[in-house]
């Protein structure tokens, strides 16, 4: 992978907007990773690939002002925008109305069951998803990242700075906390 510095650096002095483009995708795959760990702290598990989406792309049309002159500054000016835009989206999940828990029910059953679950699989998920949300959010990030995102511990623990072994731990702690959760659940 380039330098960040230096994607950034040939898509400010791009002239043709194919090579813009290229550079642009190549600066979105060099930071995705980083961005999802980043915003999995910050929001809802369920609202961070959106906001991923939201914060690469917000990324990409503000390349040109970006005056970075190294990878600390540029760090700091794309996590400035996850932030932001999980602070928005935070703002943004005040203002919708809570449904009781019974009509939420109502409203599962009677939507489409093309995911093909059952409704005590649908619970045994809510009841896992339960668990991992009272984890502490670097547990339950690495988990998500790794399980669900498909993420290894290496790569995850590059993006978020730390030793594969350390990340690795963390997992199997989260999970171990994870599987008390339910037990004392059940």
């Amino acid at each position: 992978m380039q330098d960040l510095l230096e994607l950034l650096e040939r898509y400010r002095q791009s002239r043709y907007i194919e090579n813009k483009v290229e550079i642009a995708g190549q600066i979105v795959e060099a930071i995705a990773g980083k961005v999802w760990l980043f915003l999995s702290s910050r929001a809802a598990l369920g609202d961070v690939d959106d906001l991923r989406q939201e914060v690469l792309l917000a990324v990409v049309t503000q390349l040109d002002d970006c005056n970075a002159r190294n990878q600390r500054a540029f760090w700091g000016w794309v996590y400035r925008i996850a932030a932001n835009k999980a602070a928005n989206r935070s703002n943004d999940a005040a203002k919708w109305v809570v449904i009781e828990q019974e009509e939420m029910i109502r409203l599962l059953e009677a939507s489409d069951k093309s995911d093909g679950m059952t409704r005590r699989e649908r619970a045994d998920y809510e009841e896992i998803l339960t668990a991992l949300d009272q984890l502490d959010d670097r547990s339950r990030s690495i988990i998500w990242a790794h399980l669900v995102e498909g993420f290894t511990f290496v790569e995850i623990a590059a993006a978020a700075g730390k030793s594969p072994a350390a990340v690795r731990m963390r997992c199997a702690r989260g999970l171990t906390a994870a599987r008390k959760l339910l037990k004392k659940k059940s």
